[in-house]
């Protein structure tokens, strides 16, 4: 599982992104009520998730992790 600050880091891509959230659900088979409870605080994402939901905003899955594993990832 990944933390809150992921899903800070989700919230802010998605609304960034001018996707509507039942499009990024749809997409990436997160179901919409757990995107919307997850992005505010109401549990955490795990890895496959973020991943779907990176590719269905269209961005680096590295980018919506926290930043002790973005520093992993980029060494």
């Amino acid at each position: 599982m990944i933390n809150n600050e992921a899903a800070e880091k989700v919230a802010t891509a998605v609304e960034k992104s001018k996707i509507p959230v039942a499009r990024i659900a749809r997409d990436s088979g997160v179901p919409r009520a757990t995107l919307v409870r997850k992005m505010n605080g109401g549990g955490e994402f795990g890895v496959y998730e973020i991943l779907r939901i990176a590719n269905a905003i269209g961005i680096e899955p590295a980018s919506l992790l926290p930043t002790p594993y973005q520093a992993k990832h980029a060494a």
